[in-house]
């Protein structure tokens, strides 16, 4: 790292974008194995729980590009936290599931992944395996300390706050001039 870089880093709006950037990615780092141990803990099978997180990826993959198009027509502000309220309520409501319908965890999961916040594109590296090595630990702390519900619900919890995070972060950001 250079002098140049260091001093980058170093400026305090460099600093608060690092931090929302992270924060903004935690529950992509989350997501994924707060549904796995939640949908086993509710005597799901490995084979159900593979193809449900495959529609979750599969949802994310389609919905991420929507919501950018969306933002950019609507705003940013709405339109994220918008997702994010919708994407924490189909966490929250597979929390509270108790998994005797299949069908209503399936629709849970690709409302959360279509309605997933996409990645932002700044300090996107440093940020994105910062967030899936601490993401999956929170999950693994909020099950352990609370429940496997617990951990879902911490999903829900940190898309919105990821979404606040990202929200703040995009205020502060400089205009870009053509």
């Amino acid at each position: 790292m250079t002098h140049v870089d260091r001093e980058r880093i170093g400026r305090r709006d460099a600093k608060w974008l690092i931090a929302t950037s992270l924060v903004g990615r935690l529950p992509n780092g989350m997501a994924p194995l707060a549904i796995a141990i939640f949908l086993r803990e509710q005597g799901f099978s490995y084979g159900l729980i593979g193809a449900y997180l495959g529609l979750f990826a599969i949802a994310a993959a389609v919905g991420g590009p929507l919501l950018v198009g969306l933002a950019d027509r609507r705003g940013q502000s709405i339109v994220l936290v918008g997702a994010a309220v919708v994407s924490a309520a189909a966490f929250t409501t597979l929390a509270l599931a108790d998994g005797d319908e299949p069908w209503w965890a399936a629709l849970d999961i690709v409302i959360a992944g279509l309605l997933a916040l996409p990645p932002r594109p700044a300090v996107r590296p440093a940020a994105a395996g910062v967030g899936y090595v601490v993401g999956p630990l929170l999950v693994i702390a909020a099950a352990a300390a609370v429940s496997p519900t617990g951990s879902a619900l911490a999903v829900a919890a940190m898309t919105i706050l990821g979404a606040l995070a990202a929200v703040a972060a995009a205020r502060r950001e400089p205009a870009q001039t053509a």
